[in-house]
């Protein structure tokens, strides 16, 4: 069905079996809409609507605004630059490119895929946010929440600024630059914290900042580790220059014979980056501030 008029709707839009929707105007109405089978799809401009469940196609030029619960299964897929919502629970795909704003839960179950294509900016503003997604890739995203945050069972999670209540990390693999925790923050078992490898387009090394008011605790196998996440190699600090392969290591000490390097830096106050060398990155910093620190694993 393809609609060039006005689309008036009293009740609910249900797409089932094969069906498809195309309208080019913003779909807004106080009902539900519903696509059921996985080959079902609706283009529109944009949707505001009390709930949407979507185990189809929904492609949409503009914004996506759900008053209660949104709910994209396995097979569901939506393509949109933004997406706020009461409760959100993910296991299909979505793909957005500015803003996803949930004011309650937040839960993605394995099988989930969010991306973004540039900044944008993940709110959560209270209760428990879960994310157990087989693959959570976030570019340049911000979460700010008013609950806790949990992290759990995750292969790749980058999420470059969190500012959270209290952060638990579970089974997983987070990357991120800046984290700000009001309360305490748990790394559990093979858990790994890091910061994404440096680029030279820009050029940008990243540094870890935490900040945690009360407790970080970090338990057996897991690390905090920024081994290789300095200057790239081929690369020195502290101004991202490049010398073509020189072997940088202790003290600017070249592997070409009678060469050094630049020193920089201060050992006692980290705020640069190691160089790289012709092969290997070179290691990165860090800053964490803590009330406590309870270590059974590894920084």
């Amino acid at each position: 069905l393809t609609v060039n008029a006005d689309l008036n709707i009293g009740g609910d839009i249900i797409l089932d079996g094969t069906a498809t929707l195309t309208y080019q105007k913003p779909i807004i109405m106080t009902g539900n809409i519903s696509l059921y089978q996985s080959a079902n799809e609706l283009s529109t401009q944009g949707i505001v609507v009390e709930s949407l469940f979507n185990a189809g196609r929904i492609e949409v030029d503009e914004g996506i605004s759900v008053n209660s619960v949104l709910t994209v299964p396995g097979t569901g897929k939506i393509y949109a630059t933004d997406i706020s919502a009461d409760i959100a629970e993910i296991t299909g795909d979505l793909y957005i490119s500015e803003t996803i704003d949930v004011t309650n839960d937040l839960t993605c179950n394995i099988g989930a895929y969010i991306t973004a294509d540039f900044i944008a900016a993940l709110n959560l503003y209270a209760d428990d946010t879960y994310i157990k997604a087989d693959s959570f890739v976030t570019h340049d995203w911000a979460s700010e929440n008013d609950g806790n945050f949990e992290i759990m069972n995750t292969s790749d999670v980058r999420i470059l600024n969190i500012n959270v209540n209290t952060l638990t990390v579970d089974n997983s693999y987070l990357e991120t630059e800046t984290v700000n925790v009001s309360k305490d923050m748990l790394m559990n078992s093979s858990t790994t914290l890091t910061v994404p490898y440096a680029t030279t387009n820009p050029r940008h090394v990243y540094g870890l900042d935490l900040n945690i008011i009360g407790d970080l605790t970090v338990m057996a196998d897991a690390k905090i580790s920024l081994s290789r996440k300095g200057f790239q190699d081929d690369y020195s600090g502290p101004d991202f220059d490049s010398y073509g392969g020189s072997m940088m290591c202790h003290a600017g000490q070249s592997g070409a014979p009678g060469t050094w390097g630049e020193t920089y830096g201060d050992y006692r106050s980290s705020a640069f980056a190691g160089s790289g060398s012709y092969y290997y990155e070179g290691g990165g910093y860090a800053e964490i501030n803590a009330d406590s620190i309870v270590l059974h694993g590894s920084i």
